[in-house]
C-alpha cells in the first residue's frame, strides 16, 4: 500500500501542477477509490502544504518601507 500512496501524492502534485495526462488521472481516480476519503484529505493537504512550501519567495518581495 505504501507504493500506492507515494503514487497518489505524485499524481495529487500533477494535478496541482496542471500536468496530469488523462492516463494519469484515470489512474488517480482509481487509487482514490482505494482510500478512504481521511487517508486522500491528509496525503492532499501534504502535497498542497509542500506545494506552497516550495513556491514561497525566499525573501520578502517588499521593503521595510512599503
Amino acid at each position: 500500500m505504501h507504493h500506492e500512496r507515494k503514487e497518489f501524492i505524485d499524481l495529487v502534485q500533477k494535478q496541482i501542477d496542471g500536468t496530469i495526462t488523462e492516463n494519469e488521472s484515470i489512474r488517480l481516480d482509481h487509487l482514490s477509490s482505494e482510500l478512504s476519503e481521511s487517508e486522500q484529505e491528509a496525503l492532499f493537504e501534504k502535497v498542497w502544504k509542500q506545494t506552497i512550501e516550495k513556491n514561497k519567495p525566499a525573501v520578502n518581495p517588499f521593503s521595510a518601507t512599503e
